[in-house]
């Protein structure tokens, strides 16, 4: 049995496949199915992630129609997938929740500094800042938080390319002059990540466009409320869990109301019923049953 994740890494994710690669990845997949290998595969995205080049979507499509099963990380992942016409009819799909983030409590380093909690209401935007549209979305979150005295933390890298280029200064600039902003930029050492998302008092999820967000389980780990777009995975999890989400491209209204209820929301005891939720269904133990499960449903003699 062979389970794919992200088909981006079977190339080096960066340096993407080619064609001479996309045919012996083809043979190897034909080869799998006539000697009745299994192939399993989660759906993190729709659509191959950053770095992609203009074969990756012809490397998804080689991988998906040959898969035997899917495992998605909610409903909504089903739906797409199955109008998107890409999977096998005779295709299983399985929702099995993301894991939570637990892990990051086990490497905190003693000498891990946070974001140095203020007074104010902190919300923290973690992870990779991949495109303008992005950038956008948290200045204006920023801007919404600065009415009422709160503070937004960006932690993680931007990508923006070189100072050469217009779009570095489209992706930093905005970040930069906005004072209620902090950036703690780069990648996060792991043993480092406990310590920023505990100090602050919310978790801002800032896609538009995107179907899947491991935020939504590291917000929940640490008894965070989550705020989120209404897309999606995402937005399955967050309302399903009565964490407040908005349409990103709605106008500022919708982003505004929901800056303020995770305001009210983090008040209560939402933050602590969401860290139940990720310590019980999102435990890794749960996650590897609901995958041996599946396995043993497509070859109940491989285990």
């Amino acid at each position: 049995m062979v389970h794919f994740q992200w088909p981006e890494a079977i190339f080096g994710w960066k340096a993407g496949c080619t064609e001479r690669g996309l045919q012996r990845l083809n043979e190897q997949l034909s080869k799998c199915r006539l000697q009745g290998i299994k192939l399993v595969g989660t759906v993190h995205n729709e659509t191959p992630h950053v770095w992609a080049n203009q074969l990756d979507s012809r490397l998804y499509e080689s991988v998906y129609r040959n898969l035997d099963a899917f495992v998605h990380l909610g409903q909504t992942s089903v739906a797409l997938l199955k109008a998107s016409r890409q999977a096998l009819d005779s295709s299983r799909h399985r929702v099995i929740p993301h894991g939570n983030y637990g892990i990051f409590r086990a490497l905190q380093s003693d000498e891990a500094i946070g974001i140095t909690k203020r007074q104010r209401f902190t919300l923290l935007c973690f992870g990779a800042v991949r495109k303008p549209a992005e950038v956008n979305l948290i200045c204006r979150v920023a801007d919404s938080l600065s009415a009422i005295g709160g503070d937004l933390v960006v932690a993680g890298r931007v990508y923006s390319g070189t100072r050469r280029k217009l779009r570095y200064y489209q992706m930093q600039v905005p970040l930069f002059v906005r004072r209620n902003v902090r950036l703690i930029s780069g990648k996060i050492p792991d043993e480092r990540v406990a310590a920023i998302v505990s100090d602050c008092d919310a978790l801002l999820i800032p896609r538009v466009d995107t179907l899947n967000s491991g935020n939504v389980a590291l917000g929940f780990t640490f008894g965070k409320v989550v705020v989120g777009p209404d897309i999606g995975v995402i937005g399955e999890e967050l309302k399903r869990r009565g964490n407040p989400v908005f349409d990103p491209s709605a106008d500022s209204a919708s982003l505004n109301g929901a800056v303020m209820e995770a305001r009210r929301l983090a008040e209560t005891s939402l933050g602590a019923e969401n860290r139940c939720y990720a310590e019980s269904e999102l435990a890794w133990s749960n996650v590897a049953a609901l995958h041996e499960d599946l396995y043993r449903s497509l070859h109940p003699s491989a285990l």
